[in-house]
This record gives structure tokens, sequence and C-alpha cells, in this order.
């Protein structure tokens, strides 16, 4: 499992596809550049729906994909997943 950079400045203001969940339409996006494309991310919280401060570097496996771990740190529930939108 390697470390990916993050592009956690990155952001993109755009809806990515149509497979979005409108309820997160035009919301901004944290995107990782895994090498071999982006993983792209909705920063919130899914316990409470607040904005999450998204890491610097999330973890990447060559064969299991995304670490089953936590990625961003929510003010009110602490540590947790940001919800993964695909790799693009």
């Amino acid at each position: 499992m390697g470390r990916t950079k993050g592009g956690s400045e990155e952001i993109r203001n755009e809806t990515m596809n149509s497979l979005t969940d409108y309820a997160y339409e035009g919301v901004r996006r944290v995107t990782y550049d895994t090498g071999g494309g982006e993983a792209v991310f909705v920063p919130v919280c899914s316990k409470c729906g607040r904005f999450a401060k998204a890491d610097k570097e999330i973890l990447v496996g060559d064969l299991s994909g995304l670490a089953d771990q936590p990625n961003a740190t929510c003010s009110r529930c602490g540590r947790i997943m940001m919800l993964f939108e695909g790799f693009f």
C-alpha cells in the first residue's frame, strides 16, 4: 500500500458526472492524484452532513484500491471517511 499525495488544495466546484448524488451537485470536490488517474471525494461527513477537512494524503493499494480507513476530520464527529465518488 502506498501513500498518495493529495490535492486537498485542488478543489473542484463542478459536477463530476451523472453518477453524482444530486444532494451534492455543485458541492466542491477533493481530488488525489493516484498515478493512474484521480480519486475524487466529496468532503462531507456521512454522519452529520458537515463539511470535513480532507487529509493531505490517502492510502491506495495496488490491488485493493482505497484503504478502508478515515481520510478526513469532521469538527463534530472526529475522524471520518469522506464520500468516495470514483476514479477519473
